[in-house]
């Protein structure tokens, strides 16, 4: 993003592509995380 922001960048087709890629790789991670939570939250509730 700097090298972008800079003026550094000479392909910005691939830097797109690599923002792309970052943010898709994020959401994904967010919904992972979610996921962990919910099942942990699930398992606490349950009694035993």
């Amino acid at each position: 993003m700097a090298d972008l922001a800079t003026g550094e960048v000479k392909d910005l087709h691939q830097a797109a592509i690599a923002i792309n890629k970052a943010e898709t790789s994020m959401k994904m991670m967010l919904e992972i995380r979610n996921k962990a939570l919910s099942a942990y939250k699930e398992i606490a509730r349950t009694q035993i």
